[in-house]
Formats: structure tokens, C-alpha cells, sequence
């Protein structure tokens, strides 16, 4: 009997890494469809990396600077010994999702054993939780918060476990890739010694391990709480309020005029995350289907739900507090959204093990063997149903976000230029010019994350000064603009000089700059940077083409 148990679970612990590893290689499989490609958000960690193989790299940039110094330390560090290997961070942020798929597969599969143990209900909740992270694109990212999944279960299982030495690596490690999820730990050890204590339980053993647990994630937190930048101080609500960075279209959108979605749905808002598939909801009957254990008698194998409801507890106080608390603790939804992805489709697991244990023992009393044998295959097609025809036939999956580039003409060029040189451009493609040609712009929207004033009014006053300069009819504001900030290249489009380019939503958040060269474009009046692209273009490629401000300053010092 213990045989076949131990011969069960490593069959659905087995399946439940087959199928995280297909869903991953799908996705590794777009990684490495064309070349150059990154994913949408790694663009934002990966660049500056570029340092650990070059330390001449992105001299005195403040993008470079800032991104470094808000770089959780575990994921600078892993990044970093990798690449004394030769591993490139974007080879290694391709390869990570499905190392790291494995791994939180494993820790949930053990996990869901731990609160309700049949293997089977392990295999169907970690399907469920890999499709719906691939349903959206965390893991594709590999950035710190892809970390999560697998820290948190982690976590969790070794809390179950009470396992002292795995409770202070994962909290540990936690720390060190994803610190906001170490709050919310520490007040799931708090909402656990409320209910120690309200059941009156007196067993000291069971208080000192929460206590030392607890005590543990404000040690790994205080560094951060004591911690100094010179990016600081963090964005308020009052501040926020007045930018338009963060209403709809913003480049951080948050706050919107209906309280409903604001408060409810809204992705850096919102208390309820957008979870797929569908089926991953059926975790909300789990409560209901306790109710009646003579109807679902497996529900009696139930051992620790309690772990549920604590930490969708836990993720509510800690949702409620960072809207308090804004912008202190980063966004509201980051609380709920990872914990409750896993929760529901732990949840979802379970229920629907127990929803098919019922279905089985019920035809079963019939006596009916056809009826048996209907509700068998019946639910062999919906678990295949869940399992692999859903996602493949739905376009959003997998969700990776991955961006592939085209300009290499124009990568290698700029890579070419002095490692010193500051390239200046409105366009989209000022995003990828610092990993793919290796040199520093003057600002990208990208980059533009408002939360850090101490950054972001540098980058703002940047914007602001470089929509003004590219579209100023006056030849002093172009040429102190180039003096100012010591502007290499200017990086423009064919489009660059009409009122469509100026009607971006990046662009409109800087109508101080946009109005006035909206008006100068209406007037006719010709920008004089465009009247400087035939004598001073050093490189011109499709739709690009790259200015010399060298050129511009020797032209303009001429007389007429």
C-alpha cells in the first residue's frame, strides 16, 4: 500500500512537471523565434547588467544608475555570478521561466498535499496554476517578481512542514527577490497568532514558532525600511494626483474615474487579479462543498484549508494597507494578484478532484456500470479539455510579451560610437538602444516609471526639454538644449515632424512641451532640427535617422 502511495505521487508530481515543462518551451520556443528579442518588462533590468561584461558601460547614466539601485540584490547577484560563467542576461531571463516553472510546480504540488492529500488534486492544481501564469506574462518576464511563485510556495510548504531551516531560506531568499511579499508573510504569521489565540490553544511550542518565524521577516525586511537612495523620496498620493503619468493612458495608469473597476479590477489597483482559465474559479465552491461531507466525502480529507483563508486574508490586509499607505509599499494589487493566483487554483484543484470523487461514488450507488463508465469518460474529456485543448486553442496563450526589434543597422551603429555617447529620440525604439546598441539615451518611456521622485523629475524635466528642443523653431533653444545635456545623437523617425507623432500617449503626458510644438506644427512653422537632417545625418536606415549634434553645433557657430 505505501508502495503504490509513494508510486502515485511520483506519477502526478511527474505529470505536473511535464506539463509546466510544455507550457514553458512553448514560450521558450517564441524566446528564441527571432533575433534580437526580449521580453516587454526585462527590458527594464536587463540593460544595465551589460555592466557585469563592461564596466565602462553607461558612464554617469541616470536610467542605468536608477534601475541598478532598485534591483532586488538576489536577482543582481544571480544575474551576476551567471554571467562570470558567459551567461548574457538575456540568454539566461530566456532560460529562466521554465527553471523556475519546475521548481514552484514542485513546491505547490507538495504544498496542495500537505492541505488535502490525493496526488491527483497536486497534478490538477499545478495545471491550473501554470496555465494561468501563462495565461499572463510574470514568468515570461523573469524579472523579480517572476520569483515569487516559487519563493512563496516555498515558503508556505515549509510553514506547513514546520521546517525551521527551509522557513528562513525562503524568507531569506524572499527578501532578497521580491521584499513586499516578506510583508505580507510577516502578517500571515500575524492573522496565524490571532487564531492560535483565539482557540485558546496552549501549546507554547506552536507560539514560539510563529513568533521566531515573524521575527525573522522583520529582520529581512529592516534593511530595506532603513535603506537610503538618492532616487528617493517615493511618489505620494497627493503628487500622483496631479500627474497625468497616472491616469488611463498614462504610463502608470492608476487611478480611474469608476470607483467600481478602480477598486475591484484595475490591474495596479484592484483587489480581484484577472485569473485564467475559466475553470481556475471553480476554488470558490471549495467552502461550499464542506458544507455537505456526506455529499463530498472527500472533503473529510481535509487538513490544513486553514492555510487558505490566512493567506487571502493576509493579502487583504496587506492590499488595504498599500492604499494607505501610497505609493510606500508599491501597488495595491501586488498583494493580491500573485497569492491569490495561487490560492484559487490550489482551490480549484481540489474541488475539482472532490467534484469528480463525488461523481464517481454517486453513479457507483446506482449500480449502473454504463452510467459509471459515461461519467468516466465524460470527465476524462473535460480534464483533457482542461488540461491541453483550452489553452492551445486560445491566441493569448502562452502570453509572453515578447518584443522582437528589426533596427540592427541601426544598433550597430550606435554601438559603434564612443561608449560615452547620449542618444536623444522621442521614438520607440529609444527603448531598446540600451540593450541591443549598448548606449545610454537621454530618456525612453520605457524608463519612464514615476514612483521614485528623486528619478522621475529628472526624467520628467528630460522629456520635457527634448519635446521642446526637437520641436522649437528658435535655433538658441535647440543648440542650449545640446549644451545642457550633452547630446551625442539625435535619433528620429520620417513621422517625427507631424501632429499624429505628437499624439502618442507617452508624448501627451508632457503637455507643457506637446501644446506648444502642436501649435508651432498647426502654424506651419518648420522645427529647426528637420532643417539640419541634410547636412548632418551620419546614418540612415528605413524609417531612422541618426543627427550629429557635433555637426549642429559647428553649422549653428558658422556665420550666415
Amino acid at each position: 500500500m505505501i508502495q503504490q502511495l509513494i508510486a502515485s505521487r511520483l506519477f502526478w508530481w511527474g505529470g505536473s512537471l511535464v506539463f509546466a515543462s510544455f507550457y514553458s518551451l512553448q514560450a521558450i520556443k517564441k524566446a528564441f523565434s527571432s533575433q534580437p528579442i526580449i521580453q516587454d518588462d526585462a527590458r527594464q533590468y536587463l540593460f544595465w547588467m551589460l555592466r557585469f561584461f563592461d564596466g565602462e558601460l553607461f558612464p554617469n547614466d541616470l536610467i542605468a544608475d536608477y534601475f541598478q539601485s532598485v534591483t532586488p540584490d538576489g536577482y543582481t547577484t544571480l544575474f551576476r555570478l551567471l554571467s562570470g560563467w558567459g551567461v548574457s542576461p538575456l540568454l539566461l531571463h530566456k532560460l529562466l521561466p521554465l527553471i523556475l516553472a519546475l521548481i514552484l510546480t514542485s513546491y505547490g504540488f507538495f504544498l496542495t498535499l500537505k492541505i488535502f492529500p490525493l496526488p491527483f488534486a497536486g497534478f490538477t492544481a499545478m495545471v491550473l496554476l501554470n496555465q494561468s501564469l501563462w495565461f499572463q506574462d510574470d514568468l515570461a518576464s523573469a524579472t523579480p517578481r517572476a520569483f515569487v511563485y516559487p519563493l512563496f510556495l516555498a515558503f508556505l510548504y515549509y510553514f506547513l512542514s514546520r521546517n525551521y531551516i527551509g522557513i528562513l531560506s525562503a524568507i531569506g531568499l524572499l527578501g532578497t527577490f521580491y521584499p513586499q511579499y516578506i510583508i505580507l508573510s510577516a502578517f500571515l504569521l500575524f492573522v496565524s497568532i490571532l487564531l492560535v489565540w483565539r482557540k485558546k490553544i496552549t501549546d507554547q511550542n506552536t507560539y514560539i514558532f510563529l513568533i521566531i518565524t515573524g521575527l525573522t521577516c522583520v529582520l529581512v525586511l529592516l534593511p530595506y525600511a532603513l535603506e537610503t537612495s538618492e532616487f528617493q523620496p517615493v511618489i505620494t498620493r497627493e503628487q500622483a494626483l496631479v500627474l497625468p503619468e497616472f491616469y488611463p493612458d498614462g504610463r502608470s495608469s492608476f487611478f480611474f474615474p469608476n470607483p467600481i473597476y478602480f477598486w475591484l479590477f484595475a490591474e495596479r489597483s484592484g483587489l480581484i487579479p484577472a485569473l485564467m482559465p475559466p475553470l481556475i474559479w471553480l476554488g470558490l465552491l471549495l467552502p461550499i462543498l464542506c458544507r455537505f461531507p456526506t455529499k463530498f466525502p472527500l472533503v473529510k480529507q481535509l487538513k490544513e484549508t486553514g492555510i487558505l483563508l490566512r493567506v487571502l486574508l493576509a493579502s487583504l490586509i496587506c492590499w488595504l494597507l498599500a492604499h494607505l499607505l501610497l505609493f510606500r509599499l508599491h501597488l495595491p494589487s501586488r498583494y493580491t494578484d500573485h497569492s491569490g493566483r495561487i490560492m484559487m487554483a490550489i482551490a480549484g484543484g481540489i474541488t475539482i478532484t472532490i467534484f469528480l470523487s463525488a461523481g464517481i461514488n454517486y453513479f457507483r450507488q446506482k449500480q449502473g456500470k454504463w452510467l459509471q463508465k459515461l461519467w468516466r469518460s465524460g470527465g476524462s474529456l473535460l480534464l483533457v479539455g482542461i488540461l491541453f485543448f483550452y489553452p492551445i486553442l486560445s491566441e493569448r496563450f502562452p502570453m509572453t510579451n515578447y518584443r522582437p526589434v528589426s533596427a540592427i543597422e541601426l544598433y550597430n551603429f550606435l554601438e559603434k560610437q564612443p561608449k560615452n555617447s547620449l542618444i536623444a529620440s522621442l521614438t520607440a525604439e529609444a527603448n531598446y538602444i540600451p540593450m541591443f546598441a549598448k548606449r545610454s539615451v537621454l530618456v525612453a518611456e520605457e524608463y519612464a516609471i514615476p514612483y521614485h521622485l528623486g528619478y522621475y523629475s529628472q526624467l520628467r524635466d528630460r522629456a520635457l526639454a527634448l519635446i521642446t528642443a526637437q520641436y522649437a523653431i528658435e535655433k538658441d533653444v535647440l543648440i542650449e538644449f545640446i549644451q545642457d545635456y550633452k547630446v551625442d545623437f539625435f535619433l528620429l523617425e520620417d513621422s517625427s515632424f507631424t501632429l499624429k507623432y505628437l499624439e502618442r500617449d507617452w508624448l501627451q503626458q508632457y503637455p507643457e512641451a506637446t501644446e506648444k510644438a502642436v501649435m508651432n506644427l498647426k502654424q506651419g512653422k518648420t522645427p529647426i532640427l528637420s532643417k539640419y537632417q541634410e547636412s548632418c545625418t551620419v546614418f540612415k536606415h528605413q524609417q531612422f535617422t541618426v543627427i550629429s549634434s557635433d555637426c549642429i553645433l559647428s553649422l549653428s557657430s558658422t556665420p550666415n
